[in-house]
């Protein structure tokens, strides 16, 4: 806009007029706050007359004056100025910004002498949520009619972009003309661009696959085209690496879980290996990952303290309270330290939030002391370089027999073994969150993969001693879902890794729309609901039938 300033337009668009996209999200300074720009510019400096330059010392420098492009003569030479006086430092605060942008603003839409066009999207692009207009949009649609506005008001003020009435001379830029030929020309008009885009071409033929009835390499189907019947030295080789069980490597745990809980999101992060952009934002509570995170390595630390100094079983007192305070705010404060949270009430709110977490599972760890003592941590099988020190360990990977001469090898670790009066052991998960409803299946369609595999291996760390108990512990309800370890060698259990392995090594990776939420990779699927209503159009799909039916292995 500045470029643009003091020039008259016949017609003048502004787009882009959403809450948080014009002007934009002005935050304070990190390294200088408000308040201390604020107490800054009310203290008066004086210059020292020695550091100046001898024109600054006997002149007052020149005021500031609007740049003439017809003026010929020089300014006059300004009068002799007395000595320096004491100068505010201006310092500009998140206030100042707004206030220049709403100048800023003001200015360009006096610059339309006949059109003003205000516009804003009505939705999110990426997530498809409804998006709300910017306060200057307000504003404007305010002052043209002479009053206030309520959302009633503004939504008859608004209208949608019709493009399929906008003449094709008048489109803004190629991309608007070709989605204006599509819609008014249907496929002839497709084809006619694609012949000359390849970009386009390309977009029109995933748009197409999505959309059709069959699964497809835009939905997570990795195809393996065999060249005269016999397949490809390339596509078996893939195939070889994508199947567990012919992998070089063994697969992790968590990866197996990933897969049952989103096919998709498995071929993302677990195949093509894509990082999701981390992106620099506000931080004012702990996300679930982190939550999970910091409580494994606050308990651990704490419960392996109390073991080395054979203080277990726990028992109450105020000296470990706060010793797992301490833990607790030191681990906080090591996450923040590289982005601190402007907003220090809400993030006051979350430590005490966190904090009241840690001292509720301390409570039940000392009522349930009794029954069994923290033994072991972290124990490792297959991943013996991230052995906790001084725990035992599996170096090699477990290893499930699938039948057929298939052996599917595992890699992990163990969040915590506990040890009862007469020896025998007790394995738990921890888990955050919210616990799921007793459906008499903790299997069902894998959602719970990773306890099975702790099980077994922890039947080959400690081969003498039996495993009588196992369970996912909720932290934040304090509810504990328990698993019979005789399960993991039942036949329910083998048709549910082979049904997962099967569908990996045949390539078929299925979107799962329930698993959204708290998914890093939305921005590549796009919308929940979008992908709900693909599923229903692909839902006949044998591939997608034969996953889903995954979900009844209990």
């Amino acid at each position: 806009m500045d470029a643009l300033a003091g020039l008259p337009f016949r017609v003048l668009a502004i787009p882009g007029l959403v809450e948080g996209g014009y002007p934009g999200i002005l935050r304070p300074d990190p390294f200088l706050l408000d308040a201390e720009r604020q107490a800054l510019g009310a203290v008066a400096v004086t210059p020292d007359p020695g550091t100046l330059p001898p024109a600054a010392r006997t002149r007052r420098s020149p005021p500031r004056r609007q740049l003439s492009l017809f003026e010929d003569d020089p300014p006059p030479p300004p009068p002799e100025a007395p000595p320096p006086a004491a100068q505010p430092i201006a310092l500009p605060t998140a206030q100042d910004r707004l206030l220049a942008e709403r100048r800023a603003f003001q200015r360009a839409i006096g610059q339309a002498t006949e059109r003003l066009i205000l516009s804003y999207p009505r939705a999110d692009a990426r997530t498809g949520r409804e998006r709300l207009p910017s306060l200057f949009f307000v504003a404007a649609a305010a002052a043209r009619e002479g009053r206030s506005l309520g959302a009633a008001d503004l939504e008859r003020l608004v209208r949608e972009d019709a493009i399929d009435e906008t003449p094709l001379d008048l489109t803004l830029d190629r991309s608007e003309r070709d989605r204006r030929r599509v819609r008014t020309g249907g496929r002839e008009a497709a084809l006619a661009i694609s012949a000359g885009s390849a970009f386009f071409k390309q977009s029109h033929l995933g748009a197409m696959a999505r959309w059709s009835s069959q699964l497809t390499a835009y939905d997570g189907l990795i195809a393996f085209a065999p060249r005269d019947g016999v397949p490809t030295e390339l596509a078996a080789e893939i195939a070889r690496k994508l199947d567990p069980v012919t992998a070089p490597w063994p697969i992790s745990a968590s990866r197996l879980a990933v897969f049952a809980r989103c096919g998709f999101q498995y071929l993302l992060e677990c195949v093509l290996r894509l990082e999701p952009v981390e992106e620099p934002e506000e931080r004012r509570r702990l996300d679930p990952l982190e939550r999970g995170s910091i409580f494994h390595e606050v308990a651990e630390d704490f419960l392996r303290e109390r073991r080395d100094r054979g203080e277990l079983p726990l028992r109450d007192s105020a000296e470990r309270r706060r010793r797992l305070e301490q833990i607790a705010d030191e681990r906080l404060d090591a996450l923040v330290k590289k982005s601190p949270p402007r907003f220090t009430a809400l993030w006051a709110k979350e430590r005490a939030r966190f904090q009241a977490t840690m001292r509720e599972w301390f409570q039940r760890e000392v009522e349930s002391g009794h029954k069994a003592v923290p033994a072991h941590f972290e124990l490792a099988f297959g991943v013996s370089r991230e052995a906790a020190p001084g725990e035992p360990h599996l170096q090699e990977p477990l290893s499930i027999d699938l039948g057929e001469g298939r052996t599917l090898r595992v890699s992990g670790k163990i969040d915590r073994i506990d040890r009862r009066p007469d020896g025998t052991l007790v394995l738990r998960d921890y888990k955050t969150g919210r616990a799921p409803r007793a459906d008499g299946g903790l299997f069902r369609g894998g959602r719970q993969l990773q306890i099975p595999f702790y099980i077994l291996a922890a039947a080959r760390i400690f081969p003498e001693t039996p495993m009588v108990e196992a369970f996912l512990d909720y932290v934040d309800g304090g509810r504990q879902v328990g698993l019979d370890p005789a399960l993991v060698r039942s036949d329910s259990f083998r048709a549910l890794l082979r049904g997962l392995v099967d569908a990996i090594g045949k390539g078929v990776f299925v979107q799962e729309p329930t698993a959204c939420e708290w998914c890093a990779y939305k921005v590549v699927c796009g919308p929940a609901p979008l992908l709900r209503r693909r599923r229903q159009i692909k839902i006949g799909d044998p591939r997608i039938q034969a996953v889903l039916r995954l979900r009844d292995v209990t």
